[in-house]
């Protein structure tokens, strides 16, 4: 648990990161920046669900199977939503 625990922080100081980055007058900077947003909230908000998932199917604590099941499963609930930026 503690390494999936680990890992979502990891996603969510990434992400924070990158949101200060909104200022800058470039597109797809500001897209990544919003972006970032989207996903560092969604980490927070879900954070004990992602584990409880993850600790239910078993997942290994392997870096690119915990890497890759909270981006997948942020995309999974926002397909009908804009979080990828037409520029």
């Amino acid at each position: 648990m503690a390494y999936y625990n680990e890992h979502i922080d990891m996603k969510i100081n990434a992400a924070n990161l990158d949101v200060t980055q909104k200022g800058i007058p470039y597109e797809d900077i500001c897209c990544m920046a919003r972006h970032a947003e989207i996903e560092a909230r969604f980490y927070s908000e879900n954070r004990f669900r992602l584990i409880k998932t993850m600790m239910h199917q078993g997942l290994a604590p392997k870096y690119y199977k915990v890497h890759k099941f909270p981006i997948k499963a942020l995309h999974d609930e926002n397909q009908k939503s804009d979080i990828i930026c037409d520029i």
